[in-house]
């Protein structure tokens, strides 16, 4: 099964949602099914429709930005803790800061132009009141669902923007306004030791207030600063070295129609992981040697259509984050054709034997 599935293309960008979104957007049915009701199921689509939208606008802010200063944007994937818009490496603090405000601004602009909205309709007084609310969510009402506009795009805005936290916004805010002080690794290492420091005491309060899902939110948000981290300090160490001379181009391809049968009798034992190609070169997916055991059908339908690859020519940061989260990292010509394989081994001797001429 496929993490994620495309919804939509804007400006050349990929949308795609999370599976574990489309669960979420099934929690209306849920309700309706049990004691909620027609009311109560119509109230928590519009809620989710609103979030979607909202996170959407927020993510769609920062590629657009990004893509007029010169940085590739992939995708955009929304799941239930927000969105990744899929970004390459930004060169220099000033470009990162803009790219990294454009979201929580277009969130607090939404966000105050449905305050005017509501105001229009509602008194300041009314409004206060539905903001203190216990039954802002449990209450399907007119009044309830502008709260609930108004308060979903400010408090995504201030969020991502306040809190120094990586991957977040404020993370990345932090870290480009560090960097016009001194360099983008030293810039790293202080902003990610800032968001490590609130991620403790947030975690330390998840852990009194007994909330496991808080807890593993703070969990992951602590990792993705510690991988942003090393990622950094890799493309420092590799800064000068011609990665090119490090590809692994002796590779085996498979073509997607053969069957899983034939790749058994002749699957040599030095390689892992096999490039699925079309027959001008172009990667179409990849194969890997452990889950063949007991699979019957083609290449193609066994193969994942979700794998890393960067071009040769093209960002090294994406490359180096490619490869850590991955273990590997294809890498494709100009023209999309495959040219080899770097690995996590390999980048690790690069990286031993620049250590070792320092």
């Amino acid at each position: 099964m496929k993490s994620s599935y495309r919804l939509l293309n804007v400006r050349g960008i990929d949308i795609k949602i999370h599976i574990t979104l489309i669960i979420l957007f099934l929690l209306p049915f849920m309700d309706l099914a049990s004691e909620g009701g027609l009311a109560s199921f119509a109230y928590m689509t519009a809620f989710l429709g609103v979030l979607f939208s909202s996170v959407l606008a927020h993510e769609l802010a920062h590629s657009l930005v990004a893509m007029r200063n010169g940085v590739k944007v992939n995708q955009i994937t929304l799941w239930p803790l927000g969105g990744i818009a899929s970004i390459g490496s930004v060169k220099g603090a000033w470009k990162e800061f803009k790219i990294s405000v454009a979201g929580p601004l277009m969130s607090l602009s939404l966000g105050f132009v449905l305050l005017l909205a509501a105001l229009l309709f509602i008194s300041p007084a009314a409004l206060i009141d539905g903001i203190r609310s216990d039954s802002i969510m449990e209450s399907p009402s007119a009044l309830n669902f502008l709260v609930l506009c108004v308060y979903v795009n400010i408090i995504l805005g201030l969020f991502n923007l306040f809190l120094p936290i990586f991957p977040m916004d404020g993370g990345r805010v932090l870290r480009s306004m560090l960097e016009m002080l001194t360099n983008r690794l030293t810039a790293t290492r202080i902003a990610i030791l800032i968001g490590q420091g609130f991620l403790a005491v947030f975690i330390t309060l998840a852990l009194l207030l007994g909330s496991l899902w808080l807890v593993v939110l703070g969990v992951f948000l602590f990792m993705a600063g510690f991988t942003e981290l090393k990622v950094t300090q890799m493309g420092a160490l590799l800064e000068k070295v011609d990665l090119s001379g490090a590809v692994v181009t002796n590779i085996i391809a498979l073509g997607p129609d053969m069957p899983i049968k034939d790749f058994l009798r002749i699957e040599p034992k030095n390689q892992g992981i096999y490039p699925v190609t079309d027959i001008k070169g172009k990667l179409l997916g990849v194969f890997e040697a452990k889950n063949a055991a007991g699979k019957t059908g083609s290449i193609a339908e066994n193969m994942q259509k979700d794998f890393a690859v960067s071009s040769i020519s093209g960002d090294r940061e994406s490359l180096i984050a490619n490869i850590y989260s991955s273990g590997y990292s294809f890498i494709t010509d100009k023209n999309g054709v495959l040219f080899g394989v770097l690995t996590a081994e390999v980048m690790k001797a690069l990286i031993e034997s620049v250590k070792s001429a320092q």
